[in-house]
């Protein structure tokens, strides 16, 4: 985005811990969106290992990260992007 010249004025990063996330995929694995596991798994290490750097990118550059709690409630969720939209 920003080589785009994009300058997003909110991004927001919600925090769930990756067993969370796997766990949370297990009730569609043989639904029509067949989760792939490994897949999943992929992203997952690809994520913990990118996100503090494109973290920080976010915060130093535009200063415009917001970490939300991905264990609260849906509606808590959308209650906190809407305070920084």
């Amino acid at each position: 985005m920003a080589r785009a010249g994009i300058n997003p004025f909110n991004v927001f990063s919600l925090k769930v811990e990756p067993e969370i996330v796997y766990q949370r995929t297990l009730s569609e694995k043989n639904s029509v969106f067949d989760y792939n596991r490994t897949i999943i798994a992929s992203r997952m290490r690809y994520l913990l290992k990118n996100l503090p750097h494109t973290s920080c990118f976010y915060l130093k550059l535009f200063n415009s990260l917001v970490e939300i709690d991905g264990m609260k409630s849906i509606w808590f969720m959308k209650d906190r992007a809407y305070e920084f939209v």
